[in-house]
């Protein structure tokens, strides 16, 4: 029987001798190339994280104006006859808090991260090397949260919230499918604006640094927003990517 002692032993001297073999498996960066990705890698994240910014800032405050507007007109829409349009309001309402609240609560770290990256010390070489690290978590993380936004939560969330909008205007009000069809196609038509317009840069970012490996040229970034014309069944279709 195998002395348990010994096994432990001979283990953490296996361990002491693998960890060398990884080390030099994934050598350090030249100090050429270690300031070409960083001066890529920051030119990044300041694209994403100003882009981020924009964006939820652009949504918050709409979605915050919308609620305040529908909340007024329901207010004002306080008579028997525009019954009907207020409860359109109260509708919209919702759907206006649950997008803020959305877009308040969903993950978004691509301008925090980018402030912390451009705050690090570059004096030493050492600092250097852990701001590169720093912003190669940063990229992958960002690259992630963007993937997870441009998910089908989001789009099946936003159908299902304004399909019920719909549903609760058409069967308050027996006998007028206006206010349902109007309240459906708007807010179908805000909530794809908003997926569809959600930054990505960092998605593609990422996929080119990883494709590049250690010391190759990166070049240019991959551009921020890509028109391209496709073919579909009855035409052809213009597509954009942010």
């Amino acid at each position: 029987m195998a002395n348990p002692r010994a096994t432990v032993g001979m283990l953490t001297v296996l361990v002491a001798c693998a960890a060398p073999a990884r080390a030099q498996s994934t050598p350090e960066p030249s100090d050429a190339d270690l300031d070409a990705r960083l001066a890529w890698l920051d030119r990044v994240l300041d694209r994403e994280g100003f882009a981020t910014r924009v964006w939820r800032g652009t949504w918050i405050g709409f979605y915050s104006g919308g609620t305040a507007l529908e909340t007024l007109l329901a207010v004002l829409n306080n008579t028997p006859a525009k019954l009907g349009a207020r409860i359109d309001s109260g509708v919209n309402v919702a759907k206006a808090a649950l997008g803020l609240g959305f877009t308040l609560f969903s993950p978004a770290d691509a301008g925090p991260r980018a402030d912390n990256l451009r705050a690090m010390p570059t004096s030493t070489r050492a600092q250097r090397l852990a701001k590169l690290r720093y912003a190669e978590a940063s990229l992958q993380a960002i690259a992630s949260e963007e993937r997870s936004r441009r998910g089908w939560f989001g789009l099946i969330g936003g159908a299902l919230v304004n399909a019920g909008g719909a549903w609760v205007d058409w069967a308050a009000i027996k006998g007028n499918g206006t206010l349902g069809w109007i309240t459906l196609t708007s807010g179908l038509a805000v909530a794809q604006i908003q997926f569809h317009t959600q930054p990505t840069g960092a998605i593609r970012a990422w996929d080119a640094y990883r494709r590049a490996g250690a010391g190759a040229s990166l070049g240019d970034p991959p551009a921020v927003l890509r028109w391209s014309i496709g073919p579909t069944a009855g035409g052809a279709a213009l597509r954009a990517t942010f």
